[in-house]
């Protein structure tokens, strides 16, 4: 699986489209984790000069790569201290779902570019390519995210919801997280799942942006 994705990865046009979406995405995705937990009273992300846009502060170049060939990445992770939060169970939530939720927001994005431009327009395959890459990344990001294996946010989001009594089975997981995301992805599981995903958000994105169409006609 790693060897094809690789293979299927090398053309410098895949490359060319890829990159604008995943300086976006990552951007965007941790920028969003360090501006709410500023707003929520922790000041660790600010000190450590993650409140910015500047995509070079949230890029981890081997992560980058890794997404750019092999369709599996991450960015830097923004480092908080829950203690600064008022409400410590609801910041935390917080601010791990602000990221995801960032980028479902440019997917969305993305897919009404796709819906309105590209179905009253005459837009060259080279943009449409563009956007298209543009959604999958951020599809990938938000799904990737949500799932409940350390590192993750979705393994944060797990930890909130479930006893206090079970913290310590959990902690026991965390290190061998990144072995069984490997394992995932190695075996197909993560493709489909992200694929899954793909599938409910661009449906969702079609029936919604028809829905607004329709509501406009009788206007």
């Amino acid at each position: 699986m790693f060897l094809n994705n690789i293979i299927n990865n090398l053309s410098w046009e895949i490359i060319l489209y890829k990159i604008p979406a995943i300086i976006i995405g990552f951007t965007l995705h941790e920028f969003m984790h360090a501006y709410v937990a500023d707003k929520l009273g922790d000041p660790t992300p600010r000190n450590h000069g993650r409140l910015s846009l500047n995509p070079i502060v949230h890029i981890d170049w081997f992560g980058f790569f890794a997404l750019l060939f092999l369709n599996f990445g991450w960015a830097k992770p923004v480092y908080t201290n829950p203690r600064n939060y008022k409400n410590y169970k609801k910041g935390r939530i917080l601010v791990s779902i602000a990221g995801p939720l960032a980028n479902l927001t440019l997917a969305f994005i993305g897919f009404a570019v796709m819906y309105y431009a590209y179905t009253s327009l005459a837009v060259s395959s080279f943009w449409y390519n563009i956007v298209d890459n543009f959604v999958w990344i951020n599809v990938f990001l938000f799904a990737f995210n949500l799932i409940p294996i350390p590192p993750l946010d979705g393994f944060t989001l797990l930890e909130m919801w479930i006893n206090p009594r079970k913290y310590e089975q959990l902690n026991k997981f965390r290190n061998y997280g990144i072995i069984v995301l490997i394992i995932l992805s190695i075996s197909g599981i993560l493709g489909k799942y992200l694929s899954g995903v793909y599938f409910v958000i661009n449906h969702a994105s079609a029936l919604l942006f028809r829905g607004i169409d329709a509501l406009i006609g009788l206007f």
